[in-house]
Order: structure tokens, then sequence, then C-alpha cells
């Protein structure tokens, strides 16, 4: 079978969907990742074959004057954003179908879901939608982009669902509605298509997170039976080799676990880099005499080497290492709150501080400090002395640490098998497409 992967975003978006690709490559699919330039490292990690789209949609994160909205949590700025990338870019959205040609399967993330739809109808092949956030419809919790706290009221619950669907919609609708009539030769998109698609169309969607990451640990009620939470997709370990010498002595030479912090694919301003790097090395290097471990990843925070030349024993600044690895190699990690880093910490069974910035990381932030494994602060209102306050709580109280093995342990028994759970859900949705075709697709099929 001949499958492509439709992925927008940054690692964390793109790495769950590689990780199932390259275990569908190994039972001998082709895989097709359709993604961004930016992105080809990751694809090339799992050695699957990357298609490329024009335009770069997370060159808006290292632009001084988009940080300001970013940091207002502007979720109506990022759509037009995203719509101007799609609308400036010449043949863009067309690399989208053009990669989908010839191919039996398209897998979509949250940010190609139109995209997918589009093509998936346009060349009579079967779609479907991988999400890493709990962002279905329910009347259990909220959307986690209107707000991180549980409003109780179930009705109050499912309204958020439905302002935040039917606000995307009307902005994907003047995206890529044109394209979808006068290039693909479609109908018009309902003005309901998405809510359609969760709901009403009996789509098998594939939800990549565990359930201990929903308000009460368990999968809602009102969930749709195809709705398939299958547990987070992770790395193999033999993924996390080969790790540098320099990392492993440092490890090595380190009296206690160190402090890892990272701002994974957010990158930040120079006068915010220089202001929280100094808050942390005082706080962890001259204060607490702890070792620390400095993730570059989209980040810039090589100045360290120069500016804190005092502490150079005391850390180490790295580029690309797995955090599923490293993490449980650290007694704290503090890190953005991206989903696949949030996911790694619960997957660690090590505490966490999450200095979140904006989109979903709040939610997570929220969620860390709920279930007793960690704090939660912005990034940009960090002092010397909330940091330090916070790490030290961590550090020396034991049930943050107990509460964060716990949840570890629960992640790995109760799916230790994420990817069987997702090719089984695959298997499911090719074979009622081509049940569901007349005798003459078939033949074309």
């Amino acid at each position: 079978m001949k499958i492509v992967m439709m992925c927008v975003g940054t690692r964390g978006d793109i790495q769950p969907s590689c990780v199932l690709g390259r275990e569908l490559k190994n039972l001998g699919h082709q895989v097709r990742v359709i993604t961004e330039k930016r992105l080809k490292y990751i694809v090339d990690q799992y050695h699957l074959e990357f298609w490329e789209i024009n335009g770069d949609s997370c060159s808006v994160l290292f632009d001084t004057d988009n940080q300001k909205w970013l940091n207002q949590l502007s979720l109506e700025q990022l759509m037009i954003e995203k719509k101007k990338i799609d609308l400036s870019v010449s043949g863009r959205l067309d690399g989208f179908l053009e990669g989908a040609i010839g191919m039996d399967l398209i897998i979509a993330n949250a940010l190609t879901l139109s995209e997918g739809i589009c093509i998936s109808e346009k060349l009579n092949i079967p779609m479907m939608l991988l999400l890493l956030l709990p962002t279905l419809p329910t009347t259990s919790f909220p959307n986690l982009f209107f707000t991180k706290y549980n409003l109780y009221f179930k009705y109050l619950n499912g309204l958020t669902h439905s302002i935040v669907i039917d606000y995307l919609t009307k902005h994907e609708i003047e995206r890529i509605g044109d394209w979808r009539t006068k290039n693909l030769e479609l109908e018009p998109f309902s003005s309901d298509y998405i809510r359609e698609y969760y709901v009403n169309r009996n789509q098998e969607i594939i939800l990549a997170f565990d359930e201990v990451i929903l308000p009460g640990e368990k999968v809602p009620d009102d969930y749709e039976k195809n709705w398939n939470v299958i547990g987070f997709l992770f790395p193999n370990e033999t993924d996390y080799l080969p790790i540098e010498d320099r990392l492993l002595k440092f490890l090595r030479e380190s009296p206690t676990p160190p402090i890892t912090f990272g701002l994974g694919s957010m990158p930040v301003d120079e006068q915010t880099t220089r202001r929280i790097l100094n808050i942390l090395i005082k706080v962890c290097c001259k204060h607490l005499s702890q070792r620390l471990i400095i993730l570059n990843n989209w980040s810039n925070f090589k100045i360290c080497e120069t500016v804190y030349k005092k502490y150079a024993e005391q850390f180490i600044i790295l580029n690309d290492v797995d955090h599923c690895w490293l993490f449980k190699q650290c007694s704290l990690v503090i890190h953005h709150g991206g989903v696949g880093s949030t996911a790694a910490v619960l997957h660690s069974g090590v505490p966490s501080i999450v200095t979140w910035m904006y989109f979903d990381q709040p939610y997570w932030g929220y969620r860390i400090e709920q279930l007793g494994i960690g704090k939660s602060m912005k990034l940009h209102d960090i002092t010397k002395e909330s940091l330090l306050k916070a790490i030290k709580d961590i550090l020396y109280t034991k049930s943050y640490h107990d509460k964060a093995l716990l949840i570890s342990e629960k992640i790995k028994q109760t799916k230790s098998n994420t990817t069987q759970l997702a090719i089984d859900v695959i298997n499911k949705v090719v074979k009622n497409h081509y049940n569901s075709l007349t005798i003459n697709e078939k033949k074309m099929a």
C-alpha cells in the first residue's frame, strides 16, 4: 500500500507521524511524508520518502514582530498568518495534491485536515486524521484553545468546542475554499464541514495521546466510537542512538542527575534569551550548584559559552538529543510545554517545570500541576526568585518524583503497543473504503 502523510507544524507535530510511518514502512508499505524543507531532517531520520511543499509556515516563529502577538495567545492572528502563507506562496496547496497522486491512503495531521479532505474527495482515496491534542468536541472538558479551566457545566464545556470549531471552519473556508472549487473543481465546503467530519461522517480518527492527560484521566463517555485513543507514539529505543560522547561523559561526571532546559521548536528573541539564560545559570549553577543540560533545538543558547565561562564545567549545550532518552537521565526538566516535550516528560517519570508561551502550552502546564508532577509559569514572567523556589520545591519534595514515576508506569502499562493499535485502525479504514467502492471503482483502484 502507498501511504502519504500530510504534516505541517513543528518537530512535535511531525515526529509522531514519522514514528508511525516508519512502522508502516517496516511492514512493506511505501510511506511518503509531505512537509516543508525545514522539517526534512526529521523525515530523513526515520528513512521515509520526503516530498517538499513550498513555503515555511514556521518562519513566523522566528520573526520578532510576530512573537508579540504569539505571546498574546492570538489564535485569530495565527489563522491569519496561516492563510497568508498558503495563499501567497505559489504552488503550496497544489504541492499536497501532487504528492498524493498515485497513493492509496492519506493520513493528515491537525494543520492539514482541510487539504486532506479535499484531496481525498478529488482522488477518491481514503483519508484519516491523526490528532495529538484532545480537541474533539465533548461536554466533559472545554476546548483547550478556549480555556484551560474546566467549566464543570456540561453545556458550557460543549459550547467552547462549538465556538472554536465554528471559528476554525470560517477561517479554513476563507483560506482554502477557492482552491477547492477552482483548482480541484469540487463542490464548495459546507458551512459546518469540520464538525461533519468529526461527528457526522463516521470517520476513524487516531488520537495519539494517553488518557492520563485528560481531566479525570479517562476517555470522555461522549467520545464517538470511531475516535481511537491509542496512546503516545514514542520513538523506539534504537532511535536514541548514537548519543554524543561528550554528553555521556557529562552525565558520568555529574554527582547527581542534572537539570535539563529547552524550549523545543519555540525560538525567542535575543533579549528574552539573555534574560532567561541569566536567570537559569545563576539559579541552577550558582545558587543550587546543579549541573545543567541546555538544549538548543530551534533556539540559540550558544551565548552561554562566552558569557558564562565561569560556570562552563557545570553546563553543556546540545543540539539534537532524543527527549525520551535524555529526560530519564535527569532530576528535573524545564520545558516549554509543547505536546511532544510533555509526552516525553510523562514517559520519563521525571517531574518538570513548564515555562509556557502560547497555543496549547498553558494547558499542558496546567495539567502538569493538576497531576502533581511539576509546576507551571509563563516564560516571560519568570524571575530568579520564582524559578529558584519552583526548582527547590520539586527537588526536595519526594511526592513530585513518586507521582511522576507512577504516571510513567501507567502510560507504559495501558498502551504498550500504540503503533499496532494505530495500524489496526488504518487497516479498518482501508477495508471500509474498498468495500464501499462500486465494481468499476474497484477495477480502477
